[in-house]
């Protein structure tokens, strides 16, 4: 007797099943792994729908067909959001509308000027050229930004940043950050690199930020997540310290309340902390705790309460 499909209703609630006799079900099976081949949907780590798009000689806007040189499925003029960018140089490319592109890299001796469009990468963003940032464009970046040696990254616009994965790692570029609100967001992400990175303000929004390098905060550390300073990290903390939680247990990293006017500790444990520029730093005792170096810099005093 031939075997037979069988379709059994689930339960409330449940899915249905079909039942295929074996033969039939190993096609399917070979079927359906052929289907997640073709169509990109295995592990491979990559979009199998993926343009990479390369500015001209002479650049121009982000939206114009002549700007790029675009190569992959699909056809495109520009780049999109599943496509990759490069910025090659030497003519400047300019963000002229809402943008969003997987990969950006901008390379050594190219420019990306952003104004008040919001520019967002879903992929890493490798920056080795300038971007500038003239105006509040509020770009995203969902994979972190990576400056290279010779890169910059120049806010004058003080735009607002939201980095919703990755972080920033400074490998020798130059970073002006602006006053503008970088926020840290969705997914657990690192500041580090051989370079230091000075941020203004900064927001952690519920997840875990956690600092390798050196990270001077000149303003505002706010937010309702966490910064955690790790063994290789100091801490520079110039203004206000609001954020929920401050993690500085690990030895050897160092915290260092530099501010020119008064300031308030944050009440938590230390590895090593340091008390310098000016005028009072105020410390809760009952609930601070230093496990390493404590010392005292500059003109600043110290005062106690419990």
């Amino acid at each position: 007797m031939d075997a037979k499909w069988r379709n059994s209703a689930g339960r409330d609630g449940e899915a249905g099943q079909i039942r295929a006799p074996g033969r039939a079900m190993g096609r399917l099976a070979k079927l359906f792994v052929l289907f997640v081949s073709l169509t990109g949907l295995g592990t491979w780590g990559c979009n199998a729908y993926a343009a990479t798009c390369t500015s001209t000689a002479a650049g121009g806007n982000w939206n114009a067909p002549a700007t790029w040189t675009c190569v992959g499925v699909p056809v495109v003029t520009f780049p999109g959001q599943t496509d990759n960018a490069v910025i090659a140089g030497p003519g400047a490319v300019a963000v002229n509308v809402a943008s969003r592109v997987n990969l950006l890299t901008v390379n050594s001796g190219a420019t990306l000027n952003v104004s008040t469009f919001q520019l967002r990468t879903y992929g890493l963003a490798s920056i080795s050229g300038t971007v500038n940032f003239t105006g509040v464009s509020a770009s995203r970046f969902y994979l972190g930004v990576t400056i290279g040696a010779g890169g910059v990254w120049n806010n004058t616009g003080n735009s607002t940043m939201s980095f919703r994965g990755g972080g920033i790692t400074n490998n020798g570029g130059t970073f002006t950050a602006g006053t503008g609100i970088y926020t840290f967001q969705t997914a657990a992400q690192a500041i580090g690199g051989t370079s230091p990175i000075t941020i203004p303000n900064i927001t952690v929004t519920t997840i875990a930020l956690t600092n390798n390098g050196t990270l001077t905060v000149p303003t505002s550390l706010a937010g309702t997540g966490s910064l955690v300073n790790a063994a290789t990290g100091t801490l520079n903390i110039g203004g206000t310290s609001a954020i929920t939680t401050l993690t500085a247990t690990a030895a050897g990293n160092t915290v260092n309340y530099n501010g020119a006017a008064a300031q308030t500790v944050k009440a938590t444990t230390y590895s090593n902390l340091t008390l310098s520029g000016a005028l009072a730093k105020t410390i809760t005792t009952a609930t601070t705790i230093v496990n390493g170096v404590l010392s005292m810099e500059g003109t600043a005093t110290a005062s106690a309460v419990p």
